[in-house]
């Protein structure tokens, strides 16, 4: 295996940088649990099984850009690490900070009625600090407005 792996030592820690796709390509399926096979492989790329099997047959291939994307979501790696190994295989997500973290912990101790009632809740006050929203509902209000002051005079007419 060493042979296959180019390694890049970066101060006390050392990096395995994968060479070829192919070998980028099988390291992300041994690293799923359960392992990803050629058959979900061929299944997530719309493409024959034959095809899948005919990458592990040759030392360099390429990858058309969707079947790249596809394989990165299906087995959870960076897109441009399997296909060029550059970047970390695994993308960065950032850490919740602890009030989040608390948040979601208790959000999901919840039915899924009271969950949706929760989202529901969270769009319509996210939704009144949209600035779109706002502008929109300023020329609403403009609008109203302007409505009432033509209607105002014929109302006090019919009393």
């Amino acid at each position: 295996m060493q042979a296959l792996l180019g390694t890049l030592s970066l101060s006390s820690v050392s990096v395995c940088r994968m060479t070829t796709l192919r070998e980028r390509l099988e390291l992300a399926m041994d690293g799923n649990s359960p392992r990803t096979t050629q058959a979900a492989i061929a299944k997530a790329c719309g493409i024959s099984t034959a095809a899948v099997a005919g990458w592990f047959q040759k030392e360099n291939f390429a990858l058309q850009a969707t079947h790249c994307f596809a394989l990165a979501k299906l087995m959870r790696v960076d897109a441009e690490w399997l296909a060029t190994g550059r970047n970390a295989m695994h993308p960065k997500s950032p850490a919740l900070a602890e009030h989040h973290a608390s948040l979601l912990q208790d959000y999901r101790k919840l039915d899924q009625e009271d969950q949706t009632a929760v989202r529901t809740v969270i769009v319509s006050l996210a939704r009144l600090k949209d600035p779109a929203y706002l502008a929109w509902q300023h020329r609403m209000e403009e609008h109203n407005r302007k409505r009432d002051q033509k209607t105002a005079p014929a109302k006090g007419r019919s009393t």
